[in-house]
């Protein structure tokens, strides 16, 4: 049986992702080749077991009202430039026009599927694209680890 944490409406569960994923709450990688991190079984969104406890949204998924000092994000179709992560589930954007959507304000960039689900946090924190080249760093890393047989 999967571990289960609850927190504010998210219901997270134990979860070894397939290709590398980013905390939606700290915007750290999620390290590991099994158990990397926690994902809400309801929104998706993607945490590390420290940062669940953490998170300030109520997932969109859940019962709990929401703040009252919410604040709707307001996401804009955008082509990204360079290879960028959802902010909200943490995974990466594919694609090569219209890959996901922006919100005009606090910068968040998410997938099509995830704007609905995405926290309404806007103003609260400025997000910023994750970079890429720890993406690439990790790539090397888990290439090297198959190669050699090695098991972190």
């Amino acid at each position: 049986m999967a571990k289960l944490l609850e927190a504010n409406g998210h219901k997270f569960v134990l979860t070894s992702f397939k290709t590398p994923r980013f905390c939606s709450q700290c915007n750290t990688l999620l390290w590991g080749l099994s158990n990397q991190g926690y994902a809400c079984s309801e929104c998706n969104f993607t945490a590390h077991s420290e940062c669940t406890k953490e998170v300030s949204g109520v997932c969109k998924s859940s019962s709990l009202p929401q703040p009252k000092d919410a604040r709707c994000h307001k996401f804009q179709c955008k082509n990204f430039k360079q290879p960028t992560f959802c902010g909200h589930c943490g995974a990466f954007i594919y694609g090569v026009y219209n890959q996901g959507a922006e919100c005009i304000n606090c910068s968040l960039t998410v997938h099509h599927r995830c704007q609905k689900l995405a926290e309404d946090d806007c103003g609260r924190v400025k997000h910023t694209q994750i970079n890429i080249f720890f993406y690439f760093i990790l790539i090397a890393i888990f290439v090297m680890a198959v190669y050699y047989g090695l098991s972190f």
